[in-house]
């Protein structure tokens, strides 16, 4: 079994359930769980690790642990000022996600994605700059993103507001939560284990009355990928979908997506230059997997993930070159003077 597969199993749930822990110690590296975000979530595993390694976790979990509470303080300060200010804000991602972990800490996050009403973006610019860091890292996006094909009212009305230490917090509802979740993992080609754990941990959470027809609701391509994640979760993951029709719809995987999301995880986030490769099979799993990602592809292209590997990668040839020249001229942009921004913006793009 592949050391990632074998080592995230059901991690996320409580010692106490170890049904999917593997029997043997885990051949996973610590620096490679720490990458992955995994430090927190593995540690608990005591018997599938070695003394040195667990201290290792032990030590990166309390590091995260530390984190969180910062993170939490920032996040409070930072709901306190968009309230004074009558800025409307959901928080995505990162404490969204890790409120339903078992364990504070357990799901590391390094910065606070918030994502602001268009007509209020300009408001919200001016309170993060005011603030000049002192809420932490933050991530401003204009509307939520992944959800370019949802009514921004129609995800503000589904929208949650949760009680949060003295203050409270505005996230999105359980149905968005999860189509976001497995749409960013796509789009970012699914490059950290982390997020597929995410996306396990919200299915095994979804309440009776989920609504899978406005979950799944929008473009066709956007369905089946969000539908191919799920499915990823609990074909590797052993994720529990508590709906067993929807669970074998999302099992229907096309043959080529788990290899290539294994490749991914097995090169890193930040996954080495193609001519530092070491032998023919990695060229051609780097070209294959890399070079002319399915997932990439199936992205930019809106196809159906089942259709053909081989039509998927034939439409990366052109694509692939206009990226490489888009990607350049960014890079030749960021030489040049910067400004002083205390917070970083995403806007939706193509490349």
């Amino acid at each position: 079994m592949d050391v990632f597969v074998e080592a995230m199993r059901g991690v996320w749930r409580p010692p106490d359930d170890n049904s999917d822990a593997p029997a043997q110690p885990n051949r996973l590296s610590v620096d490679r769980a720490c990458e992955a975000g995994l430090a927190g979530l593995l540690w608990r595993r005591e018997r599938c690790f070695d003394a040195a390694n667990r201290e290792a976790l032990g030590d990166a979990y309390r590091i995260q642990l530390l984190e969180a509470g910062l993170h939490e303080a920032n996040l409070e300060h930072l709901s306190i000022e968009l309230h004074r200010q009558n800025i409307d804000a959901i928080v995505c991602k990162g404490w969204a996600v890790a409120r339903l972990y078992s364990c504070p800490g357990m799901r590391p996050y390094g910065d606070i994605d918030l994502s602001i009403r268009p007509e209020q973006f300009p408001a919200a610019e001016n309170l993060v700059q005011s603030l000049a860091g002192r809420a932490g890292p933050i991530d401003l996006h204009r509307g939520v993103a992944d959800l370019a094909d949802r009514p921004s009212d129609e995800v503000w009305r589904r929208s949650r507001v949760v009680p949060f230490a003295n203050t409270s917090v505005r996230i999105l509802g359980g149905e968005d939560q999860l189509r976001q979740l497995c749409l960013h993992f796509w789009r970012h080609l699914g490059c950290r284990p982390l997020w597929l754990v995410d996306v396990a941990v919200v299915v095994e959470s979804l309440p009776g009355d989920f609504d899978w027809d406005y979950a799944l609701r929008g473009a066709p391509s956007a369905r089946d990928r969000v539908l191919c994640v799920i499915g990823l979760a609990q074909r590797l993951l052993g994720a529990r979908n508590p709906f067993p029709d929807m669970a074998r719809r999302a099992d229907r995987l096309p043959h080529w997506l788990i290899p290539t999301v294994l490749w991914r995880w097995h090169r890193g986030m930040a996954a080495a230059p193609i001519w530092s490769l070491r032998s023919f099979r990695e060229l051609a799993d780097s070209i294959r997997f890399g070079v002319f990602n399915p997932l990439r592809a199936i992205q930019r292209s809106t196809w159906n993930p089942h259709r053909s590997l081989a039509a998927i990668q034939t439409s990366q040839v052109g694509i692939r070159a206009v990226e490489v020249a888009v990607r350049a001229w960014r890079a030749l942009r960021k030489l040049g003077p910067q400004n002083a921004r205390a917070y970083d913006i995403h806007e939706p793009r193509r490349f």
